[in-house]
């Protein structure tokens, strides 16, 4: 009995498809998240802006008089708690921004500006409105229904939610940019290429031999008989 590998039998190509490579595996752990991720942190600091500045676009020097008419006095408890949020969004920039230059890795994606500048304006306004609705039911002196929300100046909030919107995502969009400045550090790692490769396990084949190749084979006649 003859033993053959059947990697022997199949030749050089049978044995390649039993390698499996990782070309370019990328070890670099990626820093950056979602955009909304990071810019909700912005949006409650945005919608107080937007508040106040509809609030002053509207009423000018009378505007503090206005606000304490109309219930307003419950932001000045609200605005320490929005601080805290800025600050806690500054330290996330921080530590991506460090962590770009420690590791190289800056960000994965950009979204489109306009797209992501009509979907924050839209979200800060939904914001407004939700927060004069609540007002207007809840705070004495505040004017209810769709006037107390676009009335007595109140569409001053759609070009206000614009703005702030842009100022938004302009900042976004520089985070974003000194993050993948930071990520070109020549000192960090960059990306380390793995191959893997690995042998199928050996299997037996059986060669079936032609019946005059074994011993036990029956021999031929004797020359002189034949020749008699």
């Amino acid at each position: 009995m003859t033993v053959h590998r059947e990697d022997d039998i199949a030749g050089p190509r049978s044995r390649d498809l039993g390698r499996v490579s990782f070309a370019a595996m990328r070890v670099r752990p990626a820093v950056a998240g979602p955009v909304s991720g990071r810019g909700l942190l912005l949006l409650p600091a945005g919608a107080l802006v937007i508040h106040q500045l509809r609030y002053w676009l509207s009423y000018g020097p009378q505007t503090g008089t206005e606000l304490a008419g109309q219930g307003h006095a419950y932001l000045s408890s609200i605005a320490p708690w929005i601080a805290m949020l800025l600050a806690g969004g500054l330290s996330c920039f921080v530590a991506r921004l460090a962590r770009a230059w420690r590791v190289g890795a800056g960000e994965s994606r950009t979204r489109p500006f306009f797209k992501l500048w009509g979907t924050t304006g839209g979200g800060l306004l939904a914001i407004y409105a939700l927060q004069e609705t609540l007002e207007g039911v809840f705070a004495q002196g505040h004017p209810g229904g769709f006037a107390g929300v676009f009335g007595h100046g109140g569409w001053w909030a759609i070009p206000a939610a614009a703005a702030v919107s842009l100022l938004i995502v302009s900042l976004l969009r520089l985070a974003r940019t000194l993050v993948r400045a930071a990520a070109r550090n020549p000192r960090a790692p960059r990306r380390l290429t793995v191959t893997i490769g690995f042998r199928r396990p050996v299997s037996l084949r059986l060669v079936t031999q032609q019946p005059l190749a074994y011993a036990a084979a029956g021999r031929a006649p004797p020359t002189a008989a034949c020749a008699g």
